[in-house]
């Protein structure tokens, strides 16, 4: 019924009459949620979103039509295309809001477009960058910082003036701690370690935000996320101080210190986690990570020698053989051993 509903509107009704028009992004918005367009249907909503104009779809509109056709998989590139060069004109003149431009850049970059057009959606993140540098940081929630740095991530558009501005964002001190999650953390360290940002401040500061957080919200994806994360940093910091100690990992427990300060903290947080909990992926990144860094954590070895017992029916014998093991698997090999 939505369907024929649209078909009805012809393009001079949807671009003179505004009760149309707005009708026209509704039903669209409506065909790419319950996901039932064929491309019939999205090149005649293409046809008069053309004839309507960027000025007959709100902001608030076109910020939940491109996130509904993303989700579908389904909508017509054409369709696509043109909303997000609405998004661009938009955005050239400041009528979009940080949380519409996130939807839509966190929508851009998980959708089929990606592989189809992706010059498309590179051009769309970089005509948005310059929107989100004129908004003030104190306009960003952390759930805008996270969506944002991810999107730019999983693009691969590496823009250095936003992610200092996000980071600026994150560490307002006026922050309240209520508006972490452990989720929004992970996916702020993941997305800067991407893109390979290198943020002491950004990472000093989510430090401390994390161990303020419940153990009880930890998952094994966001502790594997962390502790690689951090111990990347550890690493690169000890090279900087000292760098004949940057030739290879140690071998076995030898030439390990004891964790310290966020590392030591998440080993507590390991160690906390239902052993069953934690997949061969997980075990393997939480493994490698100390042991590349050089680190030993009380109690750790323990819990990931369980985990991978109870997957596999047969523990290690010792931490070496254990390090030994994982860290000669490929990443692939880690997440179906």
């Amino acid at each position: 019924m939505v369907r024929e509903r649209l078909l009805k509107v012809g393009p001079e009704e949807a671009a003179r009459e505004p009760k149309a028009a707005a009708s026209v992004a509704l039903l669209l918005t409506a065909l790419a949620r319950g996901k039932v367009g064929d491309e019939r249907t999205w090149t005649h909503g293409e046809t008069l979103l053309r004839a309507m104009g960027e000025g007959g779809v709100p902001p608030r509109t076109l910020a939940s039509l491109v996130a509904a056709l993303s989700k579908a998989k389904v909508a017509g590139a054409g369709l696509q295309t043109l909303l997000l060069r609405f998004a661009s004109s938009r955005a050239s003149r400041r009528t979009l809001s940080v949380g519409q431009i996130a939807t839509i850049l966190s929508s851009a970059s998980s959708s089929s477009l990606l592989w189809t057009n992706p010059v498309e959606v590179e051009d769309l993140f970089r005509d948005l960058s310059p929107a989100l540098l004129a908004l003030s940081p104190s306009s960003f929630t952390i759930q805008h910082s996270a969506l944002l740095a991810s999107a730019f991530a999983k693009v691969k558009v590496f823009d250095a003036a936003l992610f200092a501005h996000l980071s600026r964002a994150v560490r307002l001190p006026e922050r309240s701690p209520r508006e972490f999650s452990v989720e929004a953390v992970g996916v702020l360290l993941f997305a800067f370690s991407r893109v390979q940002v290198e943020d002491a401040q950004l990472l000093e500061f989510l430090a401390d935000v994390i161990t303020n957080l419940p153990p009880s919200d930890f998952s094994p994806q966001a502790i594997s996320v962390m502790v690689s994360v951090y111990a990347g940093a550890h690493r690169r910091k000890e090279r900087g101080l000292n760098s004949r100690q940057a030739s290879k990992p140690s071998d076995g427990e030898k030439g390990k210190v004891p964790a310290t300060g966020i590392m030591a903290h998440l080993a507590d947080i390991t160690r906390q986690v239902p052993p069953r909990a934690f997949e061969p992926r997980h075990v393997k990144a939480i493994v490698e990570a100390y042991h590349r860094a050089g680190l030993r954590a009380q109690g750790l070895f323990e819990v990931m020698s369980r985990a991978w017992e109870i997957r596999w029916g047969e523990p290690f014998a010792s931490e070496a053989d254990m390090v030994e093991f994982l860290t000669t698997l490929t990443e692939n090999e880690g997440s179906d051993v």
